[in-house]
């Protein structure tokens, strides 16, 4: 489904996505016919986040790369633990 009535809120979100990401150097920008590596493929995810009575409050924009596509020693994950998760183990360890 396309939201087109807020189209001007995820084109702002995609444009601050793609700015943080070329502060942070997270990529080289490169013709696809020039190019000496692997082109990764990659994807969008927008989200909306709302306020308690349900207004938008403001659009997110995520830029996902196929990272397990990658080539050669590089780290394409990192593990989640939740904090309850933690506690548990650490209650469990206590009372051995």
């Amino acid at each position: 489904m396309q939201d087109t009535d807020n189209k001007e809120g995820w084109l702002m979100a995609a444009l601050k996505e793609i700015r943080e990401l070329e502060a942070k150097g997270t990529w080289v920008e490169v013709n696809i016919s020039e190019a000496t590596e692997k082109v990764l493929p990659g994807t969008w995810e927008f989200q909306k986040k709302r306020t308690p009575d349900g207004t938008i409050k403001k659009f997110k924009g995520h830029c996902c790369v196929r990272g397990d596509l990658q080539e050669g020693d590089f780290e394409t994950f990192s593990l989640v633990v939740q904090w309850r998760t933690i506690r548990l183990v650490l209650i469990t360890a206590m009372t051995l």
